[in-house]
């Protein structure tokens, strides 16, 4: 993150945001999810951080009926306003 000119505001770079979201998923467990991956983590706007995730996770009622399990994907967006 970069300070911006006035010295409130603060520009986030898409690589600050991949490394923070990638030090996070590190650092949590991952319970019953496969595969998790980080399919994209950034900034559309200098202001926002946009992150993607997705795993597969196996229902342990369910396999029988859906043996390949279930594939889910999670979206958030962040952002912070200082005035």
């Amino acid at each position: 993150m970069q300070p911006g000119p006035d010295g409130l505001t603060v520009t986030v770079r898409d690589a600050d945001v991949r490394a923070a979201a990638l030090e996070h998923l590190g650092a949590v467990p991952h319970g019953s999810l496969e595969d998790l991956r980080l399919e994209h983590a950034g900034t559309p706007d200098g202001a926002s951080a946009v992150v993607t995730l997705s795993a597969w996770w196996r229902p342990p009622v369910l396999t029988v009926f859906v043996p390949a399990g279930i594939r889910l994907e999670a979206s958030s967006t962040a952002r912070s306003v200082f005035r």
